[in-house]
């Protein structure tokens, strides 16, 4: 933004969020479709919904292209949301460790699995609580965790989430604060869009994924 003010003197800040947002997403898209078949979150809930563990794919096949796209969606303002690709990051990284050390035992995996999800997402996004559940709650179908391997995933995941968080804030950065990522604010300067239009946006948006997922 500050080089096209630079460059063009103003903008509407709103068209600029709008296309923004609408190209990354359709570069993403094309380039998932290239890739083929890359690991997705639709994987990984897969992977740890059933009855039985299944195996990850290995992270030296599908690992880069996760993190190219990861890379992508960040620059364009995360159009197609940043919780994805942290979760199958972390995930593939904590079930290849856990084929390294403890071969093919699938309880490992799935503990691990979800330890590197965990962690990864409370590495990028700064929540240290709320990065431990929502790994573990996607594969979930209902409220509780005792179901499956849920259950005794959690702590792993939860002290996964805390290195992570001890890691970023203490080494790396040192003075930022303990929260969410993002700052929703409908005021303030540098504000782009009211409390109203953000929320038209994101029904609209929705709503258009819904429509095209369908």
């Amino acid at each position: 933004p500050a080089l096209l003010l630079e460059r063009f003197g103003s903008f509407d800040p709103a068209y600029f969020i709008t296309a923004a947002c609408t190209f990354g997403g359709l570069l993403l898209g094309v380039l998932s479709s290239r890739f083929g078949g890359t690991f997705t979150v639709a994987d990984f809930v897969h992977a740890f919904s059933g009855a039985k563990v299944e195996t990850l794919p290995s992270s030296s096949i599908h690992l880069l292209p996760i993190l190219l796209m990861s890379l992508l969606t960040s620059v364009f303002g995360f159009s197609v949301g940043p919780e994805a690709p942290m979760v199958c990051a972390g995930a593939l990284v904590g079930s290849s460790m856990s084929r390294r050390i403890y071969g093919s035992s699938g309880r490992h995996q799935e503990m691990l699995s979800y330890a590197g999800a965990a962690g990864a997402l409370t590495a990028f996004m700064g929540i240290p609580v709320a990065g431990s559940i929502f790994a573990i709650e996607m594969t979930r179908s209902g409220a509780g965790l005792s179901e499956g391997g849920a259950g005794r995933s959690l702590s792993p995941a939860i002290v996964s989430s805390i290195a992570a968080i001890v890691v970023i804030r203490g080494l790396f950065a040192p003075s930022s604060h303990v929260g969410g990522h993002f700052s929703y604010t409908g005021g303030g300067e540098g504000a782009a869009l009211s409390g109203r239009a953000m929320i038209a946006t994101a029904v609209a948006c929705g709503a258009g994924g819904a429509l095209l997922g369908t």
